[in-house]
């Protein structure tokens, strides 16, 4: 069995992939295998991955779709297939340091085998390429944490999956939501709200390029047709406490992240460049639809709203008073007219 199985879905990222696959390649720790999931990339994101199949036929293992699958379900197969005790994810434009997994391994093994290991995560500039200086850093040991004594290092846990491991029981325990924006909060979240313990290293080990073009994380800046999916992914967070039993437990925390994973939607609009009377109209019902859905935000901690949010500042946020359309309005009715609105400003 190897320690930790890697699996990347790639869909065209022939810019950005030999960095990404020499770096896990170039991992310290020996016992990986790196499940690499073409999802009918129509660039030469194949032809590369080939390259280092042949290379490292030991080390890689390829699948190829026949047809565009999306991330989620990519990463679902690839669990279905993994066969590490741990496993965990990269995206194909990013790249992690030689010393990421078999730090994180060794700490787990130290520790005997949490649920989740996390570290770090260094954001850089599309273009930056991976290199010595980049890699430079000290080398701590990682902290450990009972979660149900600790509720709170759960809430300024990253929402990505890439920067943890999950040993292969928690993993397999959550599915990747498919065809939804914003699936790796979900799995990450669900599976942190369905563990006991978290090995936490604070090591900036994976390298994440912002603003790359046609990726995920830069879509945001326009107008998003898929924002409510983000309700989604705050049900598949608390569903899965829910399934643990630990619903009750982390009822504050799973509310505080439920609520900033909107703000942060909410935030989105606010930069979207449409009329501001339907930009207002928008924003109007994403807030009632989180009191609706949530409860009063307003009884939570502002500033760790705020923290987890980049609605700039909760309290200001709340300070815009802005009044619900109708408080007898149910919230199918004001998912209805969102999806409406945005359609009519996207067009």
């Amino acid at each position: 069995m190897p320690k930790i199985s890697v699996i990347v879905p790639v869909y065209n990222k022939a810019k950005y992939l030999d960095d990404c696959l020499k770096s896990l390649t170039s991992e310290n720790l020996e016992d990986i295998e790196i499940m690499v999931i073409d999802d009918a990339s129509t660039d030469n994101s194949l032809d590369i991955i080939q390259q280092y199949k042949s290379k490292y036929p030991e080390k890689i293992r390829v699948y190829t779709n026949s047809f565009n699958k999306g991330v989620g379900a990519c990463r679902n197969m690839g669990i279905v297939f993994s066969q590490g005790f741990y496993i965990t994810f990269v995206d194909a434009d990013d790249f992690i340091h030689p010393d990421m997994y078999k730090d994180m391994y060794k700490g787990a093994e130290e520790t005997g085998f949490p649920e989740i290991v996390s570290t770090k995560i260094c954001f850089i500039n599309e273009d930056e390429k991976l290199n010595n200086a980049s890699l430079k850093g000290q080398r701590h040991k990682g902290t450990s944490y009972y979660l149900p004594a600790t509720e709170d290092v759960i809430v300024y846990e990253s929402p990505s999956c890439c920067d943890k491991l999950f040993r292969m029981d928690i993993a397999r325990d959550i599915n990747f939501l498919e065809d939804k924006r914003w699936e790796d909060f979900g799995y990450s979240y669900g599976a942190l709200f369905s563990s006991k313990r978290l090995l936490k290293f604070n090591h900036y080990d994976y390298f994440y390029r912002r603003n790359v073009k046609d990726s995920r994380s830069i879509i945001n800046q326009d107008i998003n047709p898929d924002i409510l999916d983000i309700f989604d992914v705050n049900k598949q967070i608390e569903e899965a406490a829910i399934i643990h039993n630990n619903f009750k437990t982390f009822q504050k925390e799973i509310r505080i992240i439920q609520i900033s994973n909107c703000f942060n939607r909410i935030s989105e609009v606010l930069t979207w460049e449409i009329p501001p009377k339907e930009k207002i109209e928008l924003v109007k019902d994403l807030k009632q639809l989180v009191t609706l859905e949530y409860g009063d935000y307003r009884k939570y901690d502002f500033g760790l709203l705020s923290d987890k949010s980049s609605i700039l500042d909760a309290e200001i946020f709340d300070d815009l008073d802005i009044p619900f359309h109708n408080d007898d309005d149910n919230k199918e009715t004001i998912k209805k007219r969102i999806k409406t609105n945005i359609t009519k400003v996207g067009a």
